[in-house]
C-alpha cells in the first residue's frame, strides 16, 4: 500500500501553532482584564464605606459629650489672694484724686454765662410800621397808565368818516356802545373819524372826582394817542 504524504505549503503548517498561541494570549489578556475591572468596580463601594467608618470613628473630642467619669468643675467663685497691696489710694487733703474733677479755682462755674454774653429780654411788641397810602397824583398816573395799556390793545380794522359803525378787534361796534380791554377797564366808542376811532373812559382824578379821558386808536398799527378832554 502507498501512504499518502501531506504534500502542503510547509508555511501554512508553521503558522497553525502561532494562531494557536496568539488566541490563547489574547483570551488570556480579556480575562485579565475582566478580572481587573471587577475588582475595581467592588472595591469601590468598598473604600467609601472604609472612609465613612472612619470618618464616625475619629470624631474629635470636643463634638462628643462629656464623660460622666471625669468629675465635674466647681461653679464656686476663686478665692482673692491677699497681695498686701492698697485696693484703693488714699484720700489726701487738699490733693484732686480724680484727674476729671474740675477745678473750681479756675472754673468757678463752668455753667453760668459771662455777663459780657447775657442779653437783654427780648421785647415781643412790634411797632407796626405806618403803610405809605398813595398821593392822589400818584393813583391819577396809575389808573391812567393802565387805561392808555387797554387802549393800546384795540385793534382798529375798518373805520370811516361819517360812518357809526367801526369794527375792532373782529367785532362791529355801534357809536355809543362800551368796550373793555384787556384790564377790564370799559372805553365806550365815541366818535368814528377818518382811519381812527375816539374811546372815552372815566378816570379817577386828582381831586378825586371822575373825569372822561380820550383815546384815540388808529389804522394800521399806529399808537393811539390821548386827547384832550373837550371843554
Amino acid at each position: 500500500m502507498k501512504t499518502e504524504r501531506n504534500t502542503g505549503n510547509p508555511s501554512t503548517l508553521k503558522s497553525r501553532p502561532r494562531a494557536t498561541n496568539w488566541f490563547q494570549s489574547r483570551r488570556t489578556a480579556i480575562l485579565f482584564l475582566s478580572l481587573v475591572s471587577m475588582v475595581a468596580i467592588v472595591k469601590l463601594p468598598g473604600l467609601l464605606l472604609w472612609a465613612r467608618i472612619r470618618i464616625l470613628t475619629s470624631l474629635p473630642k470636643t463634638a462628643i459629650a462629656d464623660d460622666p467619669s471625669q468629675p465635674v468643675a466647681s461653679l464656686e467663685p476663686a478665692v482673692e489672694l491677699d497681695t498686701g497691696l492698697l485696693q484703693s489710694a488714699p484720700v489726701i487733703e487738699g490733693v484732686r484724686t480724680d484727674p476729671f474733677q474740675i477745678d473750681r479755682d479756675i472754673f468757678p462755674d463752668p455753667i453760668a454765662v459771662p455777663s459780657t454774653m447775657q442779653t437783654k429780654p427780648f421785647d415781643t411788641a412790634v411797632v407796626a410800621s405806618p403803610i405809605a397810602l398813595p398821593s392822589a397824583e400818584e393813583l391819577h398816573r396809575i389808573a391812567m397808565d393802565a387805561a392808555q395799556r387797554d387802549a393800546d390793545g384795540f385793534r382798529l380794522q375798518s373805520a370811516g368818516r361819517g360812518f357809526s359803525l367801526a369794527v375792532i378787534d373782529g367785532r362791529t361796534h355801534r357809536i355809543g356802545e362800551w368796550i373793555h380791554g384787556s384790564n377790564g377797564i370799559a372805553f365806550k366808542l365815541a366818535e368814528i373819524l377818518d382811519g381812527s376811532a375816539v374811546l372815552q373812559s372815566e378816570i379817577v382824578a386828582v381831586d378825586g372826582t371822575t373825569q372822561v379821558e380820550r383815546f384815540e386808536i388808529r389804522l394800521r398799527g399806529y399808537s393811539p394817542r390821548r386827547e384832550p378832554a373837550p371843554k
